[in-house]
């Protein structure tokens, strides 16, 4: 470890997050992409175990959502599009190819919770 020096960085603002995902992913309607920035942020609340997290979650979760996660997840939604007309939620599909087949059982569980409560459209 002497060799290394440490820092800690944060996770982008959400508007950042917001901009970011608007200028790479423009055909992703907004409100999609607002409900995505808004779901990595009480990932990421439920992973470092804050308890204000906007949620009735209590678990913590093994699993967060990096920028780069963020945006794998929009190009996949993006892509499962035409699943819709198979009854199969584009968000929901990509979500667990983007994040949640890396979660235990629980976590994505947990995860699968939150995405009905933050996208009651199921888009």
């Amino acid at each position: 470890m002497d060799r290394f020096w440490l820092c800690e960085i944060p996770y982008p603002d959400p508007k950042s997050e917001n901009e970011l995902l608007e200028r790479s992913f423009p055909d992703l309607p907004k409100n999609i992409r607002q409900n995505m920035v808004n779901f990595a942020g009480e990932v990421r609340k439920l992973f470092m175990g804050a308890e204000n997290a906007d949620t009735n979650l209590s678990n913590r979760i093994e699993v967060t959502f990096s920028t780069r996660t963020l945006l794998r997840w929009a190009d996949l939604a993006l892509r499962f599009q035409p699943l819709a007309s198979q009854g199969i939620k584009p968000v929901n599909y990509a979500l667990d190819r983007a994040l949640g087949y890396r979660a235990s059982k629980e976590s994505r569980a947990v995860l699968h919770e939150l995405v009905q409560r933050i996208f009651p459209e199921g888009k």
